[in-house]
């Protein structure tokens, strides 16, 4: 569907009939695609991987789920090699050869690689059928080590590249070599990309006793869903896999996306996708390239039956809308906009209100990257925990060169932890209040500072303050702190005085994280920025740095809104300048 410098909507009859009411509000409120709207499109190209024939450690599934994603690419739009059970010489040439063809069509790329797979001095390495490992200083020789894909997709500079491992099975080389570090190392994704594991790093994912692993059959069902949008598809993937394991496997992903991608972009019917990767299974069984004398050669998955796929029609409105069309456009969509908000904010109020954990999950499968989807991590965490789950925890260190490192501050305050700020003016530098917080009260849900002058929830955000009261959660602070984790907010809230009360929505993005030195020491910060607007017009942007592993404040929270005619509003520069705190977060 091409959608660049175009206005589209969808067919409605054919969208009502063929998906229904979900389909069809996709392109309502803030989904509805404007031409300044970042929606990626062009050509896309993929390569999948199964290695299964392993001699010593033999998997099942890999073979299945690389059968199953190659078909369901080709039917989502991507020119898809298949290679199975291969070789060192055969991976490389084939993962050269995609590269290659990246770089000169500046297509989508999508990598998938079910398999085996082994971390050593933090690089990761994709283990060859044929590889005979009977020492650790073979890994390097005869593996494939990631990086250098890594390397040669930067070089592409392509628009964009997904990269999903499904190599977190145990016991690589069986029980002649023992590996100290079991999974894959933590890496961040390489510009214009996500990178995805099956499970967290340094941990293992089971090979699965289904026709596919759990972490691909959730991926396949997902990534063919018409309205969800790339980070949608993987936080539903993380927490369908989450459940179904009981907390023992939880995808991960590091993200560098700039743009929107929707893997089902053209709309196909999701069934008929998934009736065609069950008879390409059954095809396929048993009968894999037998005419070949080295099954690792890559072929093109063929289809099974030749049926032109259902598409849902997309038609032009204009190719260059005039300011009229836009603005009348834009004001049915900020109405549309609110009543959805309402039915969200509805939804969560009745999970927090009746604490059900299947409220949560019904929440969080709709609003995999809603308002308060922050929140409802959190709240899942805890409610899992309460029945007894013990979660996989993200194995990472400081000493990794390949990665910032990720630190969350929940669960850090203790009673009589106390934090001190100044409040200044954010050009001028002048001080203009000084206060100190000291918590005095910890529940399941709230941080109390100084019997109940100010509360913030378990991220940090506040909920009552001397200048602020929020009408609605907001999200300043996510669950975890990752270079790229991006997360939106919408808040209703009330300034000073009570006469200035507003509505605001802010996207977020954590840019980077780098050494902060000041009078309190050196930290490792994240910095977050925060951008969104306010109706009536007001713009606000929101700058902070964060040291989770060593305080749960920010060091320094910058405030800026500037008003519809142009004048600064809010100017504030918050800076910690004292703390005590008893417990600390890893890094």
């Amino acid at each position: 569907m091409e959608q660049k410098n175009q206005l589209f909507i969808l067919n409605r009859r054919s969208a009502m009939k063929t998906y229904g009411t979900l389909l069809a509000s996709l392109y309502f409120g803030r989904n509805l695609v404007f031409a300044s709207d970042k929606v990626l499109n062009g050509p896309r190209s993929g390569l999948v991987i199964g290695n299964s024939k392993y001699p010593d450690s033999p998997l099942t599934n890999p073979a299945n789920d690389a059968i199953a994603i190659s078909k369901a690419l080709n039917l989502l739009g991507f020119n898809t090699t298949l290679l199975m059970d291969a070789s060192l010489k055969n991976l490389s040439s084939t993962i050269q050869k995609y590269t290659d063809q990246l770089n000169k069509q500046k297509a989508v790329g999508f990598f998938y690689y079910a398999g085996h797979g082994v971390q050593l001095g933090w690089r990761n390495y994709l283990v060859p059928v044929d590889a005979e490992i009977d020492r650790v200083d073979d890994i390097p020789k005869k593996t494939y080590e990631l990086n250098i894909m890594l390397a040669a997709l930067t070089k592409a500079q392509n628009p964009m590249n997904i990269i999903i491992l499904d190599a977190c099975r145990d016991n690589p080389f069986g029980k002649k070599l023992p590996i100290e570090q079991k999974g894959l190392s933590q890496f961040d994704a390489p510009s214009n990309s996500l990178l995805c594991y099956a499970t967290a790093p340094g941990n293992v994912a089971s090979d699965g006793s289904g026709t596919n692993g759990l972490f691909t059959e959730n991926l396949l069902r997902e990534m063919c869903n018409p309205t969800a949008k790339i980070e949608d598809v993987m936080k539903r993937v993380r927490l369908n896999v989450r459940l179904t394991s009981k907390g023992a496997q939880i995808p991960w992903e590091s993200t560098s996306l700039e743009d929107d991608f929707f893997f089902n972009s053209q709309g196909v019917d999701p069934q008929f996708i998934d009736a065609q990767v069950k008879q390409a299974l059954v095809a396929f069984k048993g009968s894999v390239n037998q005419s070949s004398k080295d099954p690792s050669v890559p072929y093109a998955i063929l289809s099974a039956v030749e049926v032109k796929p259902p598409v849902i029609e997309a038609q032009p409105i204009l190719s260059a809308p005039s300011k009229a069309v836009i603005d009348v456009t834009k004001k049915a969509s900020e109405e549309e906009k609110d009543r959805l908000f309402k039915e969200e904010l509805a939804l969560w109020e009745k999970a927090v209100a009746e604490s059900s954990l299947k409220l949560v999950e019904d929440y969080m499968q709709r609003y995999p990257n809603g308002s308060f989807s922050q929140l409802a991590q959190v709240r899942l965490d805890q409610l899992l925990a309460m029945m007894g789950e013990k979660k996989v925890q993200l194995i990472g260190s400081i000493d990794n060169p390949f990665s910032k490192g990720s630190a969350s501050a929940v669960g850090t305050y203790s009673i009589g932890d106390s934090y001190s700020f100044v409040i200044k003016d954010l050009f001028s530098g002048v001080v203009q209040r000084e206060y100190t917080d000291i918590v005095t009260e910890i529940t399941e849900q709230n941080i109390i500072f100084n019997n109940g002058e100010r509360i913030i929830d378990v991220l940090g955000n506040e909920l009552k303050s001397k200048s602020i009261r929020f009408l609605t959660p907001s999200q300043f602070f996510p669950i975890e702190f990752a270079v790229g984790y991006k997360w939106t907010t919408r808040y209703g809230w009330v300034l000073g005085n009570g006469y200035s009360e507003s509505e605001v929505v802010m996207d977020f993005v954590v840019k980077a994280r780098n050494e902060f030195k000041s009078s309190l020491g050196t930290f490792n910060t994240f910095e977050v920025i925060g951008t969104g607007y306010a109706k009536g017009g007001s713009k606000f942007e929101m700058k902070y740095l964060i040291d989770p592993s060593k305080c749960a404040q920010p060091l320094i929270f910058e405030t800026i809104s500037k008003r519809r005619n142009g004048r600064n509003g809010i100017l504030d520069k918050i800076e910690l300048v004292s703390f005590n705190q008893r417990k600390s977060s890893s890094a």
